[in-house]
């Protein structure tokens, strides 16, 4: 349960990396993720904050989180990514 980060690399595919229920050891990591001509989908928890760092080349790289003003930030995710023809979506 304690996420430390790593890295996803997807090339005419897809991936889905459900983190709802990890911890951030430290209360933060980061995640380097690459989408050439496919998809990555990562699902965090409500309380994650999210920094986005990348570069959509004809793709998207975005965060669609519901979580309002009231939800407190336990912890900060970045990701770090390269969306080539793909994309990199995070969701809770």
């Amino acid at each position: 349960q304690e996420f430390r980060g790593g890295q996803v690399e997807v090339v005419f595919g897809s991936a889905d990396l459900d983190l709802r229920h990890a911890r951030l050891a430290g209360g933060q990591a980061a995640l380097d993720v690459s989408a050439v001509f496919g998809g990555v989908d990562i699902r965090v928890p409500r309380d994650w904050q999210i920094v986005l760092e990348g570069t959509p080349v004809l793709g998207s790289i975005e965060a669609r989180k519901e979580a309002g003003p009231d939800v407190p930030r336990t912890a900060t995710l970045t990701v770090r990514g390269s969306a080539v023809f793909g994309a990199i979506e995070i969701k809770d």
